[in-house]
């Protein structure tokens, strides 16, 4: 989840490309 977070404060694209593959 920290992971998640670092990535989402480093780039927001690729914040929501995580998030997408955690869902599909």
């Amino acid at each position: 989840m920290s992971q998640n977070n670092q990535i989402c404060k480093s780039s927001i694209y690729l914040c929501i490309y995580v998030y997408m593959s955690k869902y599909i």
